[in-house]
């Protein structure tokens, strides 16, 4: 019987404690930098071991226009890869948000992919906020999806089946 399956009682008997899933994610990460940091070394003295020789031979042969070139060009390949992961950190919130969403083009509003619930496209493209939208009733018995933030004011018709499931009926 594994340790998961056992209830609180049995692990109470045997002395063994439940481990929350946040301790088990911290040891897990403690695991893997604790092997890379091995990895590390095993590579450098493999380094060290291999570029010794080169260091002593080819370095000599190559003249120093050369090293220079290959210098820059080795600083342009970490420029461009510096750009490309700051893009990917610090890129555009707006659309790193809509990817979670569908919109639907015959109402109006961003529907999420998962829970199937509706948000504000105004305030999504504009400000990259994720405002909900709320059922409301306006004067005339007309039902709408109202959008949480006041100053956006957006407003979008319900259809008949989306009025009986919110109740107003």
């Amino acid at each position: 019987m594994r340790a998961s399956n056992k209830t609180k009682a049995d692990c109470e008997e045997t002395g063994m404690m439940k481990i929350s899933e946040a301790i088990k994610e911290r040891i897990l990460i403690g695991l893997i930098t604790l092997l890379s940091g091995a990895i590390g070394v095993l590579l450098t003295s493999i380094y060290k071991d291999a570029a010794a020789p080169f260091l002593q031979n080819v370095m000599p042969a190559i003249n120093n226009k050369t090293l220079l070139l290959l210098c820059l060009l080795l600083l342009l390949i970490i420029l461009i890869l510096g750009t490309w992961i700051a893009f990917l950190v610090f890129g555009d919130k707006t659309k790193r948000i809509m990817r979670k969403y569908e919109f639907v083009k015959t109402r109006g509003f961003y529907v999420h992919r998962q829970t199937g619930g509706k948000i504000c496209a105004n305030c999504l493209i504009s400000n990259g906020i994720e405002s909900p939208l709320t059922p409301s009733v306006v004067a005339g018995n007309r039902f709408y999806w109202e959008c949480a933030i006041l100053a956006c004011g957006r407003k979008y018709e319900m259809k008949s089946q989306e009025v009986k499931e919110s109740n107003f009926e």
